[in-house]
Parts: structure tokens; sequence; C-alpha cells
């Protein structure tokens, strides 16, 4: 499932109530952040058990700087209400792919 985010309280409950959650920050002017989303778009419904929730910075300034995020795209990774890892920069699927199969294991 992918979502973006309407308002600050929802990314807290997508962790807490989804296993699986990568959490794709990204500005709509940012071309690596298109190339990113392109993909997690292209792979969403091969992995029905991770939730992708993108969360416009610009939108969402409070959540950028809680989350640390200093340079976009960056990916936060969530696994039972944990945060297991993160990355900055686009990737190419194949990347994306290996680390949703790690995730869904």
């Amino acid at each position: 499932m992918l979502v973006e985010l309407k308002n600050t309280n929802e990314l807290q409950k997508y962790i807490d109530e989804n296993e699986n959650v990568v959490v794709d920050f990204f500005a709509t002017w940012c071309a690596p952040c298109r190339a990113l989303g392109s993909v997690m778009h292209e792979l969403e419904g091969d992995y029905p058990n991770i939730t992708i929730v993108k969360v416009d910075v610009d939108k969402f300034m409070d959540l950028a700087m809680k989350y640390g995020v200093s340079s976009i795209p960056q990916v936060n990774i969530f696994k039972g209400g944990k945060e297991i890892g993160s990355f900055l920069g686009s990737r190419p699927s194949d990347e994306i792919r290996d680390l949703f199969d790690r995730l869904s294991k």
C-alpha cells in the first residue's frame, strides 16, 4: 500500500499499526525524489505487507526535522514500530526490490 501523508499525526499511526513501513521523505520539485517515487509505486503491488508512506517535506517540515532529514530523498524503514534503517538518495528498482524482500521476511 502506498499513501501520501495528509496530516502530521497519521505518520505515527501508520508506524504503530503496520508491521513493515517505509517512509519516503520527498519534495515535488526534487527529480531524484520523483525517480524513487516511481520505483516505489511500481513495486508496491508486489509487496502488500509493506506500507509506503510518502511525506512531502515542504508540507511537513516538523516531521522532516523530527526524523533528521537533511537531504532528500530520505527513506526511513520501520519494522514492528521500530526504526531499523534509513538511506539517502534514489536507488534503482533492483535495490529497492532487495530491500522490500528483506523487510518482508
